[in-house]
């Protein structure tokens, strides 16, 4: 059964922007609206795959977290929070789309795409449960997995449990964290979502999601320094309760 969705949506959403005019707007012409369409083109990229979709009217390009789909196969799609880019350009695949839905929810079955997605959470691994945005089953977000690691931290710098245990402290404020990079969304909104894990751990709190201009990959150990936010509103639903944003790699 083919079921995604994003993850930071509106964030899980839209990758590789690079125009100051493409902005998001609810497809209001779609919402609420489950159709069955047919597959008529697929192209895969890193973590996207767009489909080229048609029912007995019109025919629509989506992008969908990445998934193996077959030309010729029907696919229905949830528009319920359907969102809208006009003169989309996708760096990744160096082509303009006129429009394009980034759409939540589709599924080789009927019923499976009138699930509804759940918020964000904590962060695209409790948030876009990682950005912008993480795979998630039956419309349930997927929890992030503490792995097996210890970083220490760097002199001047905090732990992610003594983050998460301060936050309030630390609203506002730039904080240095050292720690493996568990989680990759790249280039959505503008920018890369990145999931790091120390080892240290306060209550269920483990993950942190930082938002970069950096360029990292899975299991890198790297030092980010950005500014602390807290109960982050990127609207549509989707709130971190804990973020580091725009923060630059330390060498």
């Amino acid at each position: 059964m083919k079921k995604l969705v994003f993850v930071m949506f509106v964030l899980s959403v839209i990758a590789a922007c690079t125009s100051p005019q493409q902005k998001p707007k609810k497809d209001t012409a779609q919402a609420g609206i489950l159709k069955q369409v047919k597959i008529a083109e697929v192209i895969q990229a890193q973590s996207y795959t767009y489909l080229k979709v048609s029912d007995a009217l019109v025919e629509n390009w989506l992008a969908v977290n990445k998934q193996d789909y077959k030309v010729g196969a029907d696919l229905f799609v949830n528009y319920t929070t359907a969102v809208t880019m006009e003169n989309f350009h996708s760096k990744e695949l160096n082509r303009d789309f006129p429009s394009i839905l980034f759409v939540s929810q589709v599924s080789d079955q009927q019923q499976s795409a009138t699930e509804q997605p759940s918020g964000m959470g904590g962060g695209m691994g409790g948030g876009m449960g990682g950005a912008m945005g993480a795979q998630m089953p039956a419309g349930k977000k997927v929890a992030p997995v503490q792995a097996n690691i210890k970083v220490e931290p760097i002199p001047g710098g905090i732990t992610i449990a003594e983050l998460y245990a301060n936050k309030a402290k630390y609203a506002g404020k730039k904080v240095k964290i050292k720690g493996s990079v568990v989680k990759v969304n790249d280039e959505i909104m503008g920018k890369n979502w990145v999931h790091l894990q120390d080892g240290t751990k306060n209550g269920d709190d483990f993950d942190l999601t930082f938002t970069t201009k950096a360029t990292v990959v899975v299991n890198d150990v790297v030092t980010f320094e950005g500014v602390v936010a807290i109960d982050k509103d990127f609207t549509a639903g989707y709130v971190y309760p804990l973020i580091v944003e725009d923060a630059e790699l330390i060498k």
